[in-house]
């Protein structure tokens, strides 16, 4: 898939810059949230990592290959959380870890950082109940939320597109 030949492409990542959720702060990019090295920017506030966006932007064959890609993956998230949440409602439970799993790779690609570390932290508790599990979701749709609007900062700012 084209997440795969990216991340083949893309795998000198290091060292990295990381965006966080914290406040604006002077840098050499043009990304409206905050962009960390990664000793300081290597917990749950990290949102993107910064370099990762970098690397795409470097084996895109065009303008449009960002967008495209940044839309694929919004479209992506929120069909998997729309089978999670059916799924939760349901008490079908059995299939979370794969759609978890689908969720972690869709954010690695990009380097939605939060976000990737939110389904390993969901997956680890082993979600057997649907009770436990609608927390967890919540704090899921909040990572994915705050992920889509660093990624429409970034479009915007970058592409002067909206996803």
């Amino acid at each position: 898939m084209l997440i795969g030949k990216i991340d083949k492409l893309a795998e000198r990542m290091r060292p990295r810059r990381t965006v966080t959720a914290e406040p604006p702060r002077p840098s050499g990019h043009q990304v409206v949230t905050h962009i960390a090295d990664r000793k300081r920017g290597s917990g749950a506030d990290v949102l993107v990592d910064a370099d990762r966006l970098a690397e795409l932007e470097d084996i895109a064959r065009d303008a449009g290959f960002m967008t495209e890609l940044l839309r694929g993956f919004k479209s992506d998230v929120e069909s998997i959380v729309r089978r999670m949440d059916e799924h939760a409602v349901h008490g079908r439970l059995d299939a979370l870890p794969d759609l978890l799993h689908a969720l972690k790779g869709a954010a690695v690609g990009v380097g939605a950082r939060q976000l990737s570390l939110r389904c390993e932290e969901m997956a680890a508790t082993g979600m057997h109940d649907a009770a436990a599990f609608k927390p967890a979701l919540a704090e899921l749709r909040r990572s994915v939320d705050a992920t889509f609007a660093c990624l429409d900062d970034y479009a915007r700012s970058q592409h002067k597109v909206s996803l």
